[in-house]
């Protein structure tokens, strides 16, 4: 079970998993509180991290077309053997769908 703590890291004194029905009304209260802000800094760590992934994207796409006005190959030789090692290995045959079976 998970020791919730508040913002200076102190555990808030309650297991997740402890009997509901003991808790009073504000202890509930409190719970909730307590899940709530780890929700918001959950979801604003997830905002920041989506952020620098979209920039390095944006930067690897500016590159590439630096490079096409360059007139540089955009492929690399490894690029090149990996797309030719997956394109000369046979593929497993595709299933076609039963259209009598019943769903």
């Amino acid at each position: 079970m998970r020791d919730h703590k508040d913002e200076s890291g102190n555990k808030r004194g309650f297991k997740f998993g402890e009997v509901l029905g003991e808790k009073t009304d504000e202890e509930l209260k409190e719970m909730l509180k307590s899940l709530y802000a780890d929700e918001r800094k959950l979801s604003y760590q997830r905002r920041l991290i989506h952020g620098r992934i979209d920039i390095l994207k944006e930067e690897l796409v500016r590159r590439l077309k630096q490079k096409l006005e360059r007139g540089e190959a955009i492929a690399e030789d490894l690029d090149i053997e990996d797309l030719t090692r997956i394109l000369a290995h046979p593929s497993p045959p595709l299933l076609e769908p039963d259209i009598n079976e019943e769903v």
